[in-house]
């Protein structure tokens, strides 16, 4: 048995609810990183080998002055903290106690998202909001047509607001009328630098990729493209149109690993229906 699913088992024990043991599965990877990052461990790190580094790092997360444990996990709500409690208290074969309820899941009700719509201001039908909602079930792709002004981007961007932690889960892009081909959307590789990836002004991209990683396979990212129809479609959006057909994979590049001019490492290729939300708007 590998000592992922031994801890597996340890949560299943000790945490209701298997969405959370999800999160603190995904989120081993994370605290792995963050360790790294400000020098708790050297880069040979391995959270899931280096058990035998559980003190030493203990020692050096008490020294809030030089380590910001406790800063870094008060702004993201202690989901670095509890599950690496978790795993001192399965490492260590003691009850270390750990916060198993840290994360705010509540279950949906499309009722909730229809109040919210009212105290803000907005007036959408009732039928209306359960017609969009029901479509994002059926499929992460919905179409929204309509008179100007009739508050089709509106309805996508109070959702996103309603259900994202923060305004970094979704993007609002307008389309333009010069998108030609899928550029404005997933950029280009360098043809100059056979190591450099060039992102899109955008951020559609940024966006998917960072919805792609372990840590944040439970959340809702969305992508709304704004008036959509000012282009040709079948140019910019066809590997996204392919996709969802085939839940194939979208190929950015081929050969050597690239990286944007930033640093930033990308991927050879990303899975859109996997990975985002898309909601657009026409």
């Amino acid at each position: 048995m590998t000592i992922r699913k031994e801890f597996t088992e340890f949560l299943i024990k000790k945490v209701s609810r298997d969405s959370t043991i999800k999160q603190y599965l995904a989120w081993m990877k994370k605290i792995q990183e963050w360790f790294i990052e400000n020098n708790v461990i050297d880069s040979s790190f391995n959270i899931w080998e280096h058990r035998n580094k559980i003190n030493e790092i203990e020692e050096k997360l008490k020294n809030e002055n030089i380590y910001g444990w406790k800063k870094a996990n008060k702004s993201i709500k202690n989901w670095m903290s509890s599950p690496w409690n978790a795993w001192v208290a399965f490492n260590s074969n003691t009850e270390i106690s750990f916060e198993v309820e840290n994360y705010d899941f509540e279950d949906f009700n499309i009722k909730d998202f229809n109040i919210k719509i009212t105290e803000s201001g907005l007036v959408f039908s009732e039928s209306i909001i359960t017609r969009f909602v029901s479509s994002l079930l059926t499929k992460p792709f919905v179409l929204l047509t309509g008179l100007s002004g009739s508050g089709k981007t509106k309805i996508a961007q109070s959702f996103a607001k309603w259900i994202c932690e923060d305004e970094s889960q979704y993007k609002i892009i307008p389309v333009g009328s010069d998108w030609t081909n899928r550029e404005p959307l997933l950029g280009y590789p360098n043809g100059l630098n056979p190591n450099e990836y060039i992102l899109p002004d955008s951020g559609a991209l940024s966006l998917i990729i960072e919805a792609s990683k372990e840590e944040n396979q439970q959340k809702p990212y969305i992508l709304i493209l704004d008036e959509m129809n000012l282009s040709h479609v079948e140019r910019y959006f066809a590997d996204f149109l392919s996709v969802m057909e085939s839940n194939d994979k979208i190929m950015l590049y081929s050969g050597c690993e690239r990286k944007s001019p930033e640093g930033k490492y990308i991927p050879s290729h990303i899975y859109p229906e996997k990975t985002i939300l898309d909601y657009t708007t026409r």
